[in-house]
């Protein structure tokens, strides 16, 4: 196996998405503000 290069990353960052939506994400941290563990 070959040492990682900066390119590899650039590549994948080509590709890869996010696993959800930002308003979801937003969503998810309102919710944990008023019902998350403190």
């Amino acid at each position: 196996v070959r040492p990682l290069r900066y390119e590899d990353f650039q590549q994948a960052m080509a590709v890869i998405r996010p696993s959800t939506v930002k308003h979801k994400w937003e969503e998810l941290e309102r919710w944990n503000k008023e019902f998350g563990s403190r």
